[in-house]
């Protein structure tokens, strides 16, 4: 049927409801300008200019939220790394003065405590960082609707963060139990327990 006929026999005005043109990149701008001077023409809507807003506040929210998940993954990893050390200081602090007492330097302290307190921090890299990102997976299966999609995409970078995340974390600790080992009481040390 033509479309003068539907018209007609509806008895309504020729009125489209929608119009979808696809136009040249170039002339987008002046057909834009140009519908948008007709009263008529209730919305105009640039598809391309749509889905680039629509992925520039979904990729501000993400990154947005990326960063308070960085914020609670470094304290976190503080809090724990935190609580490990002052537990292997509390449990060898003795053992690290009797060791400067006899002339140990307080690098080679240090780095027997360190290195107590690092290692299973080192250890727990891959797992965690397989564990990252089968929960990663997961979420992104949970989220999928008939609406949204988000494809579950990590790259090298995103595990190199992590690891400069606690790498960072650890290095910070180390310098609070630098402290601590200058800070041993090596009189105490020298008293014998009965």
């Amino acid at each position: 049927m033509r479309l003068d006929d539907l018209h007609r026999l509806m008895d309504e005005a020729p009125v489209f409801s929608l119009a979808k043109l696809r136009v040249e990149r170039g002339h987008v701008p002046a057909l834009y300008t140009r519908l948008k001077a007709f009263p008529e023409v209730a919305a105009v809507h640039v598809m391309t200019l749509l889905y680039q807003g629509f992925q520039e506040s979904i990729a501000g929210m993400i990154q947005f939220f990326t960063w308070i998940l960085i914020g609670f993954a470094v304290a976190i990893a503080a809090a724990v790394i935190y609580n490990s050390a002052r537990v292997t200081l509390s449990d060898r602090g003795g053992e690290l003065a009797s060791l400067r007492v006899l002339g140990f330097s307080q690098g080679t302290a240090w780095g027997l405590l360190f290195s107590e307190v690092a290692g299973p921090v080192f250890l727990a890299l891959i797992p965690g960082a397989g564990l990252g990102l089968f929960l990663s997976w997961l979420s992104s299966r949970l989220v999928h609707t008939e609406q949204f999609q988000f494809p579950l995409r990590v790259s090298g970078e995103t595990f190199a963060l992590s690891v400069l995340v606690l790498t960072g974390t650890l290095a910070a600790m180390g310098l609070w139990l630098w402290r601590a080992v200058r800070q041993l009481n090596l009189v105490e040390a020298l008293k014998t327990h009965e």
